[in-house]
């Protein structure tokens, strides 16, 4: 692999090189890297998202007119109705973010944020829960309201980050919003989706941890196409 050429700005580049880094003892080959790739990129972001899946259905099914408007874009306009699923998920994450909180960063040196003094030894937090139920950036935020996120709207940066933001961004976020988005649009194209009355998700915390399951049931939509074939005579 040392002789192979890598783009150095790459992902897997900086983690080959700080493995090399940190474990001098260990042997370095593709083989042993793999995997560490694989559930960084594709194996967490995948987990991660599966557990956001059921409450993204449920505040679908729960909110009728979104179900039907996702539904009939789905038969008729599938560019569209993509661009309104990203809206329907973004708001869920905002909802319900998959972490509530990121972990502490300890400052290094003095600063000033505001007008406040941030003393070096102190310990910073992130919360995405926080900040996405601001009123001052998010009106009546524990509404689900998918127009927030609707085409030309603007999101002010640091107001919504479900997976973090910069260089500590979650690399798989993209892979698994794609997985995610292209099974819900599947399973509303082809059924008609519906939940249990009274089955209904109880948040364990604020985020997306569920202490029980959500029964959902799928009917088979008709063909969106159909055609009569026959012999010539």
């Amino acid at each position: 692999l040392d002789k192979c050429e890598i783009d150095p700005d790459s992902v897997f580049h900086k983690l080959w090189t700080a493995s090399k880094n940190c474990n001098q003892d260990e042997e370095h080959t593709l083989e042993n890297l793999f995997p560490e790739v694989f559930f960084f990129l594709i194996g967490g972001p995948v987990s991660s998202l599966g557990d956001s899946f059921p409450i993204i259905m449920q505040l679908i099914c729960q909110h009728k007119e979104i179900q039907q408007k996702l539904s009939g874009l789905l038969l008729t306009n599938e560019n569209d109705a993509l661009i309104y699923l990203d809206q329907i998920i973004k708001e869920a994450l905002r909802l319900h973010p998959p972490v509530a909180v990121i972990p502490t960063r300890t400052v290094k040196e003095d600063f000033m944020f505001n007008g406040i003094t941030i003393r070096a030894g102190d310990n910073i937090v992130v919360s995405p829960l926080v900040n996405h139920h601001d009123r001052a950036y998010w009106p009546e935020p524990e509404k689900f309201d998918p127009e927030r996120f609707a085409p030309g709207v603007t999101i002010q940066k640091g107001t919504y980050l479900p997976f973090g933001l910069g260089d500590r961004e979650c690399p798989g976020s993209k892979y698994g919003l794609l997985v995610l988005k292209t099974f819900i649009a599947k399973l509303f194209r082809e059924f008609d989706v519906n939940i249990k009355k009274d089955s209904t998700l109880q948040l364990v915390g604020p985020t997306t941890v569920t202490s029980d399951k959500l029964e959902i049931y799928l009917n088979p939509r008709e063909p969106a196409y159909s055609a009569k074939i026959s012999k010539r005579k």
